[in-house]
């Protein structure tokens, strides 16, 4: 086999692992938006519970969204609440008082922030490798002519 043979196995051979880098690059990227996402609700959650803690009164109004965009609303009264029921995973909730429902949920923020910077480190190895082979394809294009 010819020596422009072999690097032009070489490069197809590069390119195909490049190709698949991309796609788990891809995935990475997706799943580390939706873990961002879930840390963003849960912080907006132990906002909402602070604020509901500091409320003074004992019946007050609030709007809720009736959908995620924010398109429609409606107007519904709320006695202060003595407890808030929390997500425990496996489809189970939990009623907890306000300081304990914080505590779970930073928790969970706290799992989440280190899932963020696990995916985070993998996804920068991965760009990583990417750029090498993208550099090893051009190096073996430049001796081919």
């Amino acid at each position: 086999m010819s020596k422009t043979n072999e690097s032009q196995l070489q490069v197809r051979a590069l390119i195909e692992q490049y190709v698949v880098l991309q796609n788990y690059a891809e995935s990475l990227q997706r799943d580390l938006n939706t873990v961002i996402g879930a840390l963003s609700e849960i912080r907006l959650a132990k906002e909402t519970i602070n604020i509901l803690k500091a409320e003074e009164r004992s019946g007050f109004e609030v709007l809720i969204s009736l959908d995620r965009g924010g398109n429609a609303y409606i107007r519904a009264p709320v006695s202060k609440p003595k407890n808030i029921i929390i997500n425990i995973g496996a489809g189970y909730y939990a009623s907890l008082d306000y300081d304990r429902a914080i505590e779970v949920l930073s928790r969970r923020e706290t799992e989440l922030t280190k899932i963020i910077q696990s995916i985070q480190g993998e996804l920068n190895k991965v760009l990583q490798y990417m750029e090498a082979i993208r550099a090893k394809i051009g190096e073996l294009r430049g001796q081919q002519g």
